[in-house]
């Protein structure tokens, strides 16, 4: 059997071909680098604050694309500081949502007023009772 896709020119096979090899060795790349393995969430999450007279302000809405054990990436409609540290509320997947403190580990912008944002689990944060 060809190569080709039937019904397709030859030149889009062949770009098809070189994008989706470029991303085979590129996810490779990663999962070789990074420490665990990321799963797809793909849901809408919240990002807040704590000031420091306690109170809590909902910051922005975000879309949640993978959790790790280490961390979350997140797709957000505008660019957010490094280093910031936020609690990260995500809906009930099966009966109960929760609330996770996370640092701000990298903002990228991808196309037009969208970031991709990474954000790394704080675990020796308190949660307030508010988000629980």
């Amino acid at each position: 059997m060809s190569n080709a896709i039937v019904g397709q020119p030859s030149y889009l096979c062949l770009a098809i071909r070189r994008i989706v090899n470029q991303m085979r060795e590129r996810d490779a790349w990663i999962v070789e680098n990074r420490e665990s393995r990321r799963y797809q969430l793909g849901r809408p999450v919240t990002l807040w604050k704590k000031h420091s007279n306690d109170k809590l302000e909902r910051i922005a809405e975000a879309w949640s694309n993978d959790i790790s054990y280490q961390g979350v990436g997140l797709l957000l409609e505008h660019t957010i500081d490094i280093d910031s540290e936020f609690f990260l509320v995500i809906p009930a997947l099966n009966g109960r949502g929760c609330c996770i403190p996370i640092k701000i580990s990298h903002c990228r912008k991808l196309v037009g007023h969208i970031y991709q944002i990474g954000g790394e689990f704080l675990f020796d944060r308190e949660v307030p009772d508010q988000l629980l």
